[in-house]
């Protein structure tokens, strides 16, 4: 369940109810009054927010969906799942019932039905997503080495990896500035325990 607050009264004013289980991530859309969130029944679902009404169900996901970031441009949804997929969600402002998706990393044109680009390079849980705030690229964080990766929007383009870490990551986060930074668990050899 998720709850919407009223921070000034401190009491919750809305309620969505919609995932069959734990909800792990949400996100508002800057310029739409939409929220998505995310979670362990392997879909994202796209909420408006004024009258709690479903409006998606984005599902496709065979794993958790850990993390869901939305971006102005276009306007896109961006969730990342421990499937190791990260998937792209297009939604036009004239409707929210035509959409566009990337699954695993795919883009679907739902009226067709088709897939449109398969692309494949995490290999393990996608736990972790970032929006660059000016460039139009994203980025999404896995476990094992070269396990965070730079996308370059609309299409979804790889550009590189990011190394440094061998561990499981779990957050990232980009500022206006180009200053990325990345959080995640390190894996000691038992003897050092």
């Amino acid at each position: 369940m998720v709850k919407c607050w009223d921070l000034e009264a401190n009491k919750v004013i809305r309620h969505y109810h919609g995932h069959l289980s734990g909800v792990y991530a949400l996100d508002l859309h800057p310029t739409l009054d939409i929220l998505v969130t995310s979670g362990r029944d392997a879909s994202a679902r796209v909420w408006d927010m004024r009258t709690k009404a479903q409006i998606h169900v984005l599902s496709g996901h065979t794993a958790t969906v850990a993390d869901v970031k939305c971006q102005e441009s276009d306007p896109q949804v961006i969730t990342g799942s421990m499937d190791s997929t990260v998937r792209y969600v297009f939604i036009r402002l004239s409707s929210f019932h035509a959409i566009k998706l990337i699954f695993g990393i795919r883009l679907w044109d739902l009226a067709a039905g088709k897939t449109m680009v398969t692309l494949t390079h995490h290999k393990k849980s996608v736990r972790a997503l970032a929006i660059h705030p000016t460039e139009y690229s994203f980025a999404s964080a896995s476990a094992g080495g070269n396990n965070i990766k730079k996308w370059k929007c609309p299409e979804g383009a790889f550009v590189f990896n990011f190394s440094g870490h061998n561990a499981i990551i779990n957050t990232l986060s980009v500022n206006s500035e180009g200053v990325f930074f990345s959080g995640g668990m390190l894996f000691l050899p038992s003897c050092l325990r």
